[in-house]
Formats: C-alpha cells, sequence, structure tokens
C-alpha cells in the first residue's frame, strides 16, 4: 500500500524423503504465498589459474509476477570490479542468433572468429549499441510475459483504426 519494496534473504535446504531433490525455503509458506518474485541464488568460485577471483551466481526464478518462472541466469561478481555488466552476452547472442558457435570459438556476422575470454576483455568492441539492442529484443521475447504473440497487438491495432473511422464516419453523419 505504501509503495515501499521489501527484500527478504532467506536460506534454502533439502526436502528430506522427496523422490525427486527439490529445494525447500525455510521459515514457513508464508513468504512463498506473499512475495511477488523469488530468486534461488547459488555461487561457484571463479578462479584464474589457482587465485579466486570471484564468484559466478546462478540465479533461477522460482516465482515471478514479471517475468517467465524456472528461468536462469548467471552473473560474475568479481573482488576488484564488482558485477560485470557482459558477462553471459556471449552465451545469450549464440541462443539469439547473432553470434555463431564455431568449435570453442565465437564466430560474427562478418566472419571474424574469437574466443570468449578475448571478448570479455575488451567487450565494448563487440557489444556495440546494435548488438546491445538486438540482445535486449532477444531477452525481452525470452524472459518476459506477454511478447510472444505480435499478431494480436498488430489485429488490435486493426481494430483501433477501424473504430475510428466509424467514429469520424458517425460524426459526419451526425453534423449533416
Amino acid at each position: 500500500k505504501a509503495g515501499i519494496p521489501l527484500l527478504v534473504c532467506n536460506h534454502v535446504y533439502d526436502v528430506v524423503g522427496s523422490y525427486i531433490p527439490q529445494k525447500e525455503m525455510s521459515g514457513g509458506s508464508g513468504l512463498k504465498y506473499s512475495a511477488s518474485t523469488i530468486v534461488n541464488l547459488s555461487k561457484r568460485k571463479e578462479r584464474v589459474d589457482s587465485e579466486v577471483i570471484g564468484n559466478i551466481i546462478k540465479c533461477r526464478t522460482e516465482k515471478s509476477r514479471l517475468s517467465k518462472e524456472n528461468k536462469t541466469v548467471e552473473v560474475l561478481l568479481t573482488y576488484e570490479h564488482g558485477l560485470d555488466r557482459y558477462y553471459g552476452l556471449v552465451d545469450i547472442g549464440v541462443e539469439a542468433g547473432l553470434f555463431k558457435k564455431v568449435s570453442n570459438r565465437i564466430e560474427f556476422p562478418d566472419g571474424s572468429k574469437q574466443f570468449s575470454k578475448t571478448i570479455y576483455k575488451n567487450p565494448e568492441e563487440y557489444f556495440t549499441e546494435t548488438v546491445m539492442a538486438k540482445l535486449e529484443e532477444y531477452a525481452k521475447k525470452e524472459y518476459q510475459y506477454g511478447l510472444g504473440n505480435n499478431e494480436s497487438t498488430e489485429k488490435e491495432e486493426t481494430n483501433t483504426e477501424k473504430i475510428e473511422e466509424l467514429a469520424e464516419t458517425l460524426n459526419l453523419i451526425d453534423s449533416e
């Protein structure tokens, strides 16, 4: 009612006796039913050689009123630079068809090939504004509700135009 967001951190445990291994949130079911979004986080260490430089955090939406459920993304959180805004975009670009994976390298539309590590070392060179816009469009289609069917939007626009034409015609008849 007050328009103030509330963020609750909780832990999960494995359900004992479950046929399929499942995670359950502790603290009862109140949070589960009242929350608008529940995201389960897990992590693994990111290493360069033998040195730990940060964590790769896997985020899976268990419940969401804003995006599709059971979608998983990974983000890189390094100790030195914080959250990496480009991590994982190569994989999304391959899924979206912007890039092609050839063996262990990434092929760009112009035919050049690079390793993922090279791309992530200088991301501004490879993730231009046009590439980022296409990735944004794909991510909306992949993760957001209600963007799958463009035909209904086109029909609504056509119906709106017809209604406006009819209203103009009726106004002309009334004025005569």
